[in-house]
């Protein structure tokens, strides 16, 4: 951790010089002082922004995991459901978000529900992919023993087909994360109310980079929190 801690101070110092020595200009590539003073400046609306993208990416990605877990059961236990609907969900994920969010918007509104309810569609497919793909590739051996021991089918879902599928559940989620919090800022670029998208349509607009670069800080802040309480819940589910 110190060592880390050392070498982003390294960086940052680093940064800090080469854009005094060069002259850089702030609108082009702000140096950490000028990231510094806007977020001193701007420190509320950031605030606030950062906790209504925070609280869509979170429900969301709650909501994609139901939903990713859900559909990998069915899929899993009925095939003709599956060849139906799972070429349906991989054609989906080939329609562009730019053309998907607006759409939301036009239909359910700019609020925040939209935002919400666009994650989910988006971030369960890695799930669903993944985790389906687990359950198939189950061991046979471990499956006949449970049987022959009088397993019911929550017992072998709990002590086999998750248990196998838990490593490949957790990059699933990780990957699900990344979507939730890219998907909630574009939803939110698009048109809102609250929201970094919203705050980094504006600042694009008046070429304010620093505040750009203060936003992108935020942004990686709020998927570091998300990934690490991901780690922290699968950490205590495997203890």
């Amino acid at each position: 951790m110190k060592k880390k801690i050392i070498r982003i101070s390294v960086i940052i110092i680093l940064w800090q010089f080469c854009s005094i020595l060069f002259d850089i200009k702030t609108y082009i590539f702000p140096s950490p002082y000028a990231i510094i003073i806007s977020v001193s400046q701007n420190y509320e609306s950031l605030l606030i922004n950062s906790i209504s993208t925070f609280f869509e990416a979170s429900i969301g990605i709650i909501l994609a995991i139901i939903v990713g877990i859900l559909c990998s059961i069915i899929f899993f236990e009925h095939e003709k459901i599956k060849e139906i609907f799972l070429p349906i969900i991989k054609m989906f994920q080939t329609i562009p978000l730019i053309i998907i969010a607006p759409l939301f918007g036009i239909w359910f509104g700019f609020g925040i529900f939209p935002k919400i309810l666009l994650i989910p569609i988006i971030c369960a497919f890695p799930i669903i992919n993944i985790l389906t793909t687990s359950f198939i590739n189950t061991e046979q051996d471990k499956y006949d023993y449970l049987i022959s021991i009088g397993a019911t089918k929550p017992q072998l879902y709990q002590y086999l087909y998750f248990d196998n599928a838990y490593a490949n559940l957790y990059d699933a989620i990780e990957i699900a994360i990344t979507y939730s919090v890219v998907t909630a800022l574009f939803s939110e670029y698009m048109g809102a109310d609250l929201g970094l998208g919203v705050i980094i349509n504006r600042a694009a607009s008046s070429v304010d980079t620093p505040q750009i670069f203060a936003i992108v800080g935020c942004i990686m802040l709020l998927t570091l929190v998300l990934l690490q309480t991901n780690k922290i819940i699968f950490r205590r589910i495997l203890k």
